[in-house]
């Protein structure tokens, strides 16, 4: 036994050295072969023989396998860590590794822009793989851009500018400007992919679509007026209707007891009445105009048309001061005004 361990020790050596250098193998098969010679010359025992030379043998291909075999496959490599890397950096690092980059954006509010999302890797770190092969990682875009308070333009092209869609809800809201975002949806940390829709809530004038009667329509006072608006109104908001005189542009009327009331589906009915004020002899022609306003100009517009009925005194509101010493100027009405049914003209008055 002894003779045998003697025998195995230089091939055996040598076949382990060969797992590490490439360029040994020579010597580990010119010293196997002195070995088997000697035993030959020295006639030793054909069993003993065959069996060193079989170790011998084994511990070779071993160490030819781990030189030459796959692990060293120049169509093999082995993947890069790409955590906490830039986009540019985590391609340069797979190029380097003949790997081809297969690069996916996804917003993520915690990750800087433009570096990679953790997890995202696909194949992990450490994989052998062949070259060549794409490499699945995801870069974050930053969190969703914050658009409200845009206009309506900016915030679509601020949308724009990080892959993202917006699409548009009009709607009213007092904490901004016509025309400006009030809502949006996703938001901030929200999880979307680039291309996702955004939908953005924009604060709109009031516009009216008077359906009855038509533009230019002959008429009859008092005129059945129909129409609808485009947008709910504000908590704070009311509808009147207005008539304006052609031939006395300073002077309105409101003509409906109490503010008009939008039905669900935001249209309304009211009543016109031409010629009640001063200047109102049926030879005018006349705007009726649709009127929106606030709290305060409401209660003032209450208070003149109570004023009005009691003492018969249908002066231009314009031309009336409330108890309180309120005045309400031509360009408030101006203002207030949303829509206006034009060349109408008077058939008959009762």
């Amino acid at each position: 036994m002894l003779n045998l361990i003697e025998l195995l020790k230089g091939p055996i050596i040598s076949a382990v050295v060969v797992g590490v250098a490439a360029g040994l193998i020579t010597q580990v098969v010119m010293g196997i072969l002195k070995k088997l010679s000697k035993m030959i010359r020295e006639r030793v025992n054909i069993k003993t023989w065959k069996l060193a030379a079989i170790i011998s043998i084994i511990f070779i291909i071993i160490g030819l396998v781990y030189v030459f075999g796959p692990y060293k496959d120049q169509n093999i490599s082995q993947m890069p860590d790409l955590t906490d890397l830039s986009k540019d950096m985590a391609a340069a690092r797979l190029e380097e590794a003949g790997l081809r980059p297969e690069f996916k954006e996804r917003f993520n509010c915690t990750i800087e822009r433009n570096y990679i999302i953790p997890g995202t890797q696909d194949p992990k770190a450490g994989t052998y793989i062949q070259k060549n092969s794409s490499v699945k990682v995801a870069i974050s875009l930053g969190g969703i851009p914050n658009v409200i308070g845009m206009e309506e333009e900016e915030a679509i092209q601020t949308l724009k500018d990080v892959k993202l869609n917006a699409t548009i809800v009009e709607g009213r809201d007092s904490s901004v400007e016509e025309d400006h975002v009030f809502q949006q949806d996703p938001a901030g940390c929200d999880a979307v992919t680039a291309g996702s829709k955004i939908k953005l809530s924009v604060n709109r004038a009031i516009s009216v679509l008077v359906q009855s009667p038509l533009d230019g329509e002959d008429i009859y006072s008092p005129v059945a007026l129909e129409g609808k608006i485009n947008v709910p109104l504000l908590e704070k908001e009311h509808l009147w209707i207005v008539v304006n005189p052609r031939e006395a542009l300073m002077n309105y009327y409101p003509q409906s007891g109490s503010p008009l009331t939008p039905r669900e589906d935001l249209s309304f009915t009211g009543n016109a009445y031409l010629g009640a004020g001063l200047e109102g002899d049926i030879g005018k022609r006349y705007d009726i105009l649709v009127l929106v306003v606030g709290d305060d100009l409401n209660a003032v517009i209450e208070e003149y048309m109570d004023y009005a009925r009691i003492n018969s005194d249908w002066r231009s509101i314009t031309d009336w001061t409330s108890s309180s010493g309120r005045t309400v100027s031509q360009e408030e009405i101006v203002k207030s005004i949303k829509a206006r049914v034009s060349d109408v003209g008077l058939k008959d008055y009762r």
